[in-house]
């Protein structure tokens, strides 16, 4: 039971931070972009924000997905540091859970 909570956990906290990584560089992205016509990327070529002018005063937007390669990479960056921050929660844990149990024995 604790090795499959470990893994929802590791997986939804990876997808949510990805997610929120994602979205921060798109609204980064957003408001770093000037008046001129600009295609620009970020979180390493994964997400990209691009204006052009659709006709004189009117200027369009758009933003997606550029390249899904990265966004894995930082998905699997993610689950390998909630992986550690758990591992050592646990431990810690365990730790504190000894401490407690040898200072009532004495």
């Amino acid at each position: 039971m604790k090795k499959s909570l470990l893994v929802v956990n590791t997986v939804v906290g990876a997808a949510l931070l990805t997610l929120v990584s994602a979205a921060a560089t798109l609204l980064s992205l957003m408001l770093s972009t000037g008046e001129e016509s600009v295609r620009r990327l970020g979180l390493f070529g994964s997400v990209f924000f691009e204006t052009k002018e659709v006709r004189p005063g009117v200027t369009g937007a758009e933003m997606g997905l550029a390249n899904p390669v990265p966004l894995v990479f930082v998905f699997l960056g993610f689950a390998v540091l909630m992986v550690l921050v758990q591992l050592a929660f646990a431990a810690l844990k365990q730790y504190r859970a000894e401490l407690i149990a040898e200072r009532s024995h004495s």
